[in-house]
């Protein structure tokens, strides 16, 4: 649980552990202190922890699997409704 998160995209050899949710990619303290993160309009971006992200994305996956499965219950309902 306490391993690496992941590497920067921007900075080879750096670990990413924050999240920009605006530019959905992950930032290390290099993109924050100097990077793409540092000045301008992405230095107001929302960061969330990388862990947190990983967490709200599972969560996302999950709801969105389920809201799938419950119209294709909908949709074979409607089908065998149509057949008898």
């Amino acid at each position: 649980p306490n391993g690496p998160l992941g590497s920067c995209p921007d900075h080879s050899g750096a670990e990413a552990d924050m999240y920009c949710t605006e530019c959905k990619l992950p930032v290390c303290q290099h993109c924050r202190k100097l990077g793409n993160h540092s000045a301008g309009e992405a230095k107001n971006h929302r960061l969330i922890g990388l862990r947190e992200a990983y967490q709200h994305a599972l969560k996302e996956s999950s709801s969105t699997a389920n809201s799938m499965l419950s119209e294709r219950q909908r949709v074979e309902q409607q089908q065998v409704a149509q057949l008898d």
